[in-house]
């Protein structure tokens, strides 16, 4: 009996030492076995696009986005420059220059423009006593410049100095000139004229062209001043107003198109440079819709 127990009592024993030590031997397993393999989330990367796109991918997203976008439109600056010229004339001759675009290359094409211009102008009269050419701006938004040359001439035993202009507007990025039909839908004439008309009479300035004279002396007469004067001045000068031209000058303002009529040109000399300012409103139903006024 006391074998029996005694032999039982070694058994236990050893399946008590077995479990202790596969015990143990899972505790040291535990500690020392690596870490199950896991992929952990991508973290979100960017890469820049054509286009200057940016495209940001990561955690199952993606999003493509643009940087924000700049105007094309350039903040022009307009500065004053004089022309040299000899002290001892009594000439004064001033052109606009402008800053800031962002093409250098376009704003040096119209820089040339506008100084080529004044220029070409003073070379006209640069044998005069005397000569003044000054101009105003009117306009500067859209890559548009809207501005009117001033020029007055006289000469020594004149009754009175010669006034004249011309009026542009400058496409600033490909340094071209607008036309009244670049500005306008085909047909647009007949409206325009009304309109024209309607602000002439306003100022006391429409004058319209008649029937000419019978008297044949009186017509030639008149033929060889007009003559002179469109010689001198670069113009007609008809006295009257007979209806727009595609040829026609013109600038622009903030508001407005202004139509310009040298001196002699539509109406006597009293009446001098003439100027029919015209609200954009005014010509909506006119405007090119693929023209430079399409934002007005």
């Amino acid at each position: 009996m006391s074998g029996r127990l005694e032999k039982s009592s070694w058994v236990a024993g050893i399946v008590s030492a077995a479990l202790a030590i596969l015990a143990l031997g899972w505790t040291v397993w535990t500690y020392v076995r690596p870490p199950e393999s896991s992929t952990p989330p991508p973290s979100p990367t960017a890469r820049i696009e054509g286009s200057n796109n940016i495209l940001i991918q990561g955690n199952n997203n993606t999003v493509a986005s643009q940087p924000p976008r700049t105007s094309t439109f350039a903040s022009i600056k307009v500065t004053n420059v004089s022309l040299p010229i000899d002290k001892t004339k009594k000439h004064s001759v001033s052109y606009a220059a402008i800053s800031g675009m962002t093409s250098l290359d376009a704003q040096a094409r119209a820089n040339h423009l506008l100084k080529r211009t004044v220029l070409s102008i003073y070379e006209r009269y640069e044998d005069w006593d005397e000569v003044d050419i000054q101009y105003k701006v009117g306009f500067t938004e859209f890559n548009l410049l809207g501005i009117n040359i001033h020029v007055m001439i006289f000469n020594t035993g004149a009754a009175h100095p010669l006034t004249t202009t011309q009026a542009m507007v400058v496409d600033l990025n490909t340094a071209g000139l607008f036309e009244l039909r670049d500005l306008f839908q085909s047909g647009y004439k007949s409206d325009l004229n009304r309109i024209v008309i309607s602000k002439l009479k306003q100022a006391d300035s429409f004058f319209p062209c008649t029937r000419p004279s019978a008297d044949k002396q009186q017509q030639a007469a008149n033929r060889m001043v007009e003559g002179v004067l469109e010689d001198i001045l670069g113009h007609e000068s008809k006295v009257c107003f007979s209806g727009i031209d595609n040829n026609g000058q013109f600038y622009l303002t903030d508001t407005s198109v202004v139509f310009v009529f040298p001196k002699y040109s539509i109406a006597p000399g009293a009446s001098g440079d003439v100027e029919a300012k015209v609200n954009f409103q005014e010509l909506r139903g006119l405007l090119n819709p693929n023209g430079p006024l399409r934002r007005f």
